[in-house]
């Protein structure tokens, strides 16, 4: 009699087999309900399904629903690897809906409403149901006794790939089916992605910027531009590039799981899943434009995820990845009016300094600061208007170390916008939840047009321009779709007339009201209207560009030599 180890280690290195047999309740719209559901399921499993799987669950191979001729019951069988335990719940957490549609329509299953929901996703209910139809199974026959299934398929494809792979990414690949597990998709390539989607560089206090057109005919080149500092604070004074996507997958994703600002890399980075589970458009290349196999092939099979590598067809003629690592980038050159905001507030605070809406709780001496965090969302230190609504975290920390504020949520914590407006550019440029307060949807809607900003400040002497006098930001930011993104930041929530129910308001900061700009500041003592907001901020120029991974620089620069 084998020791429970040796049974434990059997059991996770054998595929193993399940029967049950249950009874089918009668009437003719479970009758009928029972045909259209195993049709569907057959279609899927067909179609859809890779040969030994279940959808993406690896663990179950093979799964049949069966009614047993001229009797009311239903025969189920099916193969699956690991233990029971794991195998039901993969089953229910992953294919709850499709279990509850097979047997809904039978005797003692966990009770369901409107026969398709609910159900098997009462686990242990369902747990113990499957237990009572079990059917010992008399004999059961193992090719490979000693292999896990993963090691069997793992064993064919490095048998398919030896005499079929023709490009790089397909050799690398090959080799990494002798690793311990498939590459994921969601992992990101990171010798390959430039380092700005790390971050802005900002310890780096000096930038040089090189035009350099990649042509067979070489041209003459401009003189580097150099910007001074990436300073702390932006030219109005306020603390930036505190908010942030996080991009699951990079080494600030592990440090500082947050749930609200983290997005999948398919976001930002062409060649992986982005929060929708879809792969975002990419340029593509003939495979005669590469005949070095600098680039990856354009539909990579071999790394979709938990799926094991197909070489079933040859890559050496099919199109090439030109986006995969890569990402689109916008520029802006923003020149900021100091003089012109400064000016604003400080008259808007003489005002207004005996409105009703003004806090007592307030210091007068911050008066202009308070006008001036109520258009931006936060005060000039970086902490947040809905966490520090009557001064700077930094006056209450007594200056101790103050790293801003950045998980609150603004319509659970603020829903009437009575500490950050409602309008306040912080709460235009990302809103959270504010149109849905608390919900996770609306949060996972508002990450699909974050934008990743990795721009830096920039002061007139160093800008190279006789024309500007203004310092300014040099805006910089990365997305994978800049419609999506950018573009949708700018025009559904920074310049939008009627954003969030606001009424012929536009981004406080960044947009052009033209004089006519105006802010509603909610209080509950009354509104707070700010009007004559001025443009304090012009665009000098900008550019949408593609940045490209190290293989497509590669690529480009032996393209433009031939």
């Amino acid at each position: 009699m084998a020791s429970l180890t040796e049974a434990e280690n059997l059991k996770d290195t054998q595929q193993n087999h399940l029967a049950g047999i249950s009874i089918m309740q009668a009437g003719l719209l479970r009758g009928l309900t029972r045909r259209i559901v195993f049709w569907v399921i057959g279609q899927m499993a067909t179609r859809r399904f890779r040969p030994g799987f279940l959808e993406d669950i690896s663990t179950i191979h093979y799964a049949r629903w069966l009614r047993l001729p001229k009797t009311n019951k239903l025969l189920f069988f099916s193969n699956y690897g690991g233990s029971w335990e794991s195998y039901l719940e993969d089953f229910i957490t992953k294919a709850s809906g499709g279990l509850t549609a097979a047997w809904s329509n039978t005797v003692g299953f966990p009770r369901t409403e409107n026969l398709f929901f609910k159900g098997a996703t009462d686990g242990d209910r369902f747990k113990r149901w499957a237990r009572r139809q079990q059917q010992p199974t008399w004999f059961w026959y193992s090719a490979y006794p000693h292999l896990t299934t993963a090691r069997i398929r793992t064993n064919a494809a490095i048998r398919q790939g030896l005499g079929t792979v023709s490009t790089e990414d397909e050799a690398a690949a090959w080799l990494g089916l002798f690793g311990s597990k498939v590459r994921p998709a969601t992992l990101i390539e990171t010798f390959e992605v430039q380092t700005l989607l790390y971050g802005g560089l900002s310890k780096h206090p000096y930038a040089t910027c090189l035009a350099i057109r990649l042509t067979p005919t070489p041209l003459p080149q401009p003189g580097p531009g150099e910007t001074a500092s990436q300073t702390v604070r932006e030219p109005f004074g306020f603390a930036d590039g505190i908010s942030q996507p996080i991009i699951k997958g990079t080494r600030r994703w592990m440090r500082r799981t947050d749930t609200v600002h983290a997005v999948e890399p398919g976001e930002f980075l062409l060649g992986y899943p982005d929060t929708r589970g879809f792969f975002p458009p990419s340029p593509q290349v003939p495979a005669a434009m590469d005949p070095g196999n600098l680039l990856p092939l354009a539909v990579p099979t071999h790394s979709l995820g938990a799926l094991q590598p197909d070489f079933g067809t040859s890559g050496a003629t099919a199109a090439r990845d030109l986006g995969r690592n890569g990402t689109f980038l916008v520029i802006r050159q923003l020149a900021q009016y100091v003089d012109v905001f400064n000016d604003y507030v400080n008259d808007a605070a003489k005002r207004y300094a005996d409105h009703p809406a003004v806090p007592d709780q307030l210091d007068p001496e911050l008066l202009p600061e308070w006008i001036g965090a109520k258009m931006v969302g936060r005060w000039k230190d970086g902490s947040s208007l809905v966490r520090y609504p009557h001064g700077p975290a930094t006056r209450k920390q007594n200056g101790k170390h103050f790293w801003p504020d950045n998980d609150f949520l603004p319509g659970a914590e603020d829903p009437l916008g009575e500490r950050c407006p409602l309008g306040a550019h912080i709460r235009r440029s990302n809103p959270r939840d504010s149109l849905a307060p608390a919900s996770k949807d609306a949060l996972s809607i508002v990450n699909r047009h974050r934008i990743l900003r990795v721009g830096r400040g920039f002061d007139a002497v160093g800008a190279n321009d006789p024309e500007e006098q203004k310092p300014g930001l040099l805006f910089m930011c990365l997305n994978a779709d800049i419609e999506r993104q950018f573009e949708f930041v700018q025009q559904t929530w920074a310049m939008a007339w009627q954003f969030h129910g606001l009424e012929n308001e536009v981004d406080p900061i960044t947009g052009r009201g033209g004089g006519m700009g105006r802010l509603t500041i909610p209080s509950p003592r009354g509104s707070l209207n700010l009007t004559g907001i001025k443009d304090f901020v012009r665009m000098r120029g900008g550019a949408y560009l593609f940045m490209p991974s190290r293989s497509a620089v590669r690529f480009l620069a032996r393209l433009g030599s031939n």
